[in-house]
């Protein structure tokens, strides 16, 4: 078809993009779940799941994207890392490819900390620091590689998770001492 815009993709560049969407809304699930719940047994435990999970699979997305797309080279995923950054932002740069090796190790060490200690996501500053940059991430990364359209999908979740955060922060701040008693430790 004469001017069509779609065209087929390898498997390779499906997996590749569905890896990365996935762990994308693993991340939001997650969030969701934080913020919509007040602190439970049940929460922490289908927190630590979704959490590891989109570990597992954003894994998968790092392995399928340095197979496939860089051939295993450093030098080629910072060039690509820097083509893109430029081509989006103007930024010539591939220093953020530093910051996705940053990603990847803390996600994993999270999920473990969080299997091995099961009150870990409790302690506010490593909780706040890590969603900090989770999010700087998430967002950087799906306006710099994803579609036209997911950047709208991104602009849009962030005002809903906002929603949501506040919503739980009413149900505490109205909430009895029963409703806050809860073991951590599931």
């Amino acid at each position: 078809m004469p001017g069509a815009r779609w065209r087929v993709m390898s498997w390779e560049e499906l997996l590749i993009r569905w890896t990365a969407r996935l762990a994308v809304g693993c991340y939001l699930a997650r969030i969701a779940v934080d913020a919509a719940w007040p602190l439970s047994a049940r929460r922490l435990v289908l927190g630590r799941w979704v959490w590891t999970v989109g570990c597992v699979i954003f894994l998968a997305h790092v392995y399928s994207v340095f197979q496939f797309l860089h051939g295993w080279s450093h030098a080629a995923a910072w060039e690509h890392t820097r083509a893109v950054t430029f081509a989006t932002t103007g930024w010539n740069s591939g220093s953020g490819l530093y910051l996705n090796y940053l990603l990847t190790l803390w996600w994993v060490g999270d999920v473990a900390a969080w299997w091995y200690r099961r009150d870990w996501p409790l302690a506010r500053w490593p909780f706040w620091s890590l969603h900090g940059f989770f999010a700087f991430m998430m967002f950087h990364s799906t306006v710099t590689f994803g579609p036209g359209g997911w950047k709208y999908v991104a602009a849009a979740a962030l005002p809903g998770l906002g929603t949501l955060w506040l919503r739980r922060r009413w149900q505490q701040a109205h909430a009895t001492t029963t409703d806050q008693d809860v073991n951590p430790r599931v």
